[in-house]
């Protein structure tokens, strides 16, 4: 004998792995393991590292419980829970990717020289169906969104959104983009639109264009703006204009054969005044515009 446990000639042991680095020609099995006692665990942490939750599906646990999975999709779920549980579609799609804790948020930083690009988050759209491909976008084509949610009591329903799509004909080195901010109306379960910046900077408020309530047109080397200021209390808001040149109008244009009109507008006569338009003239006196109803 030459110990206690073996005789002569000794064991062969080639077939085994080491106890310091192993290598290993096959496959190395082992149990599915616990989130409380991972298969694969951390040596003098016995209830952190990995395990197999179910059939096609790796999870990672700290301290007993667990903090990550990925399912047998290939989402990867991080937060502890041990199932995606998506809402509603199409209010509600479970992605890829998905984070749910009883924390604020997720941080996204960067730490570099003074000059250097920020902290950026990318989102992005080929039209062909094989990950990693090019597919060129076509006009309307959403490009990217974030959409923000609400619980119900049973499911996710979202509130509002923000939206990218292809504003226009693309092609090479030339992508024409609009951004959408669209809300969810009371009763209402899918968010609409409510402001739209085009591709050549038209503002559009309300709805979108051909129902909205605003509509701001940009000018081509502008020099002169309109600019609308609040006012504290007891002040009245200022709508007024500001630019390069010393005096300019202030221009109200009707289309076609309209009238500008201030308040309720009636060919009737006799009709009671409910309020004035104040000017006043070259001289400094003050005129009124009568407003009746």
């Amino acid at each position: 004998m030459i110990s206690d446990y073996y005789g002569s000639p000794p064991p062969d042991l080639s077939g085994f792995a080491r106890t310091a680095d192993p290598s290993f020609t096959g496959q190395a099995r082992v149990p599915a393991g616990t989130a409380g006692a991972p298969a694969l665990a951390i040596n003098g942490d016995p209830d952190t590292g990995l395990f197999a939750p179910g059939a096609d599906t790796l999870a990672l646990s700290t301290g007993g419980a667990e903090r990550a999975r990925v399912d047998a999709a290939g989402n990867l779920v991080v937060g502890g829970l041990s199932s995606i549980q998506p809402g509603t579609a199409p209010t509600y799609r479970a992605g890829a990717f998905q984070v749910r804790s009883t924390g604020a948020g997720m941080n996204v930083e960067r730490y570099t020289s003074a000059g250097s690009s920020p902290p950026a988050l990318y989102l992005a759209k080929s039209n062909n169906v094989t990950p990693g491909w090019h597919g060129a976008v076509s006009d309307g084509t959403i490009t990217g969104e974030i959409q923000f949610h609400g619980s119900d009591g049973a499911k996710f329903l979202a509130t509002a959104a923000i939206r990218s799509a292809v504003d226009g004909a693309s092609g090479t080195d030339d992508m024409p983009g609009r951004l959408l901010l669209l809300t969810t109306m009371d009763g209402g379960t899918m968010p609409t639109e409510r402001m739209r910046i085009s591709a050549n900077g038209t503002v559009t408020m309300g709805a979108a264009p051909g129902g909205e309530s605003l509509r701001v047109t940009p000018v081509a080397a502008a020099v002169n703006t309109l600019e609308a200021t609040g006012a504290v209390s007891g002040a009245a808001p200022t709508l007024s204009v500001q630019g390069a040149n010393a005096d300019i109008d202030l221009k109200l244009s009707p289309k076609g054969a309209g009238h500008v009109r201030f308040g309720q507008y009636t060919a009737a006569g006799g009709l009671a005044v409910t309020g004035y338009v104040e000017i006043k003239d070259a001289s400094g006196v003050v005129r009124r515009l009568a407003i009746v109803n």
